[in-house]
């Protein structure tokens, strides 16, 4: 997994969504689904609850473990 791959995800989590963090990112949305459908495979589960029509994103479990291993990451 790469820097871009994490700093988008933890984008996400900041801002709940991923077009705002597409935004703050200054890339599409669709190379930022793309970032992390890559990092959702390197990591072997998905991380967000997609769903359509609905605004905003949500952790899933293994997301909000993830979370936690990508904040401590961050740090160093």
């Amino acid at each position: 997994m790469t820097n871009a791959e994490i700093e988008a995800f933890l984008t996400i989590c900041e801002y709940g969504s991923i077009s705002k963090a597409a935004e703050k990112l200054f890339i599409s949305q669709s190379s930022l689904s793309t970032k992390i459908k890559t990092l959702e495979k390197k990591v072997g589960c998905a991380l967000f609850v997609r769903s359509k029509g609905v605004r905003g994103i949500h952790l899933t479990d293994d997301g909000r473990k993830f979370l936690e291993l990508a904040i401590k990451y961050q740090k160093i």
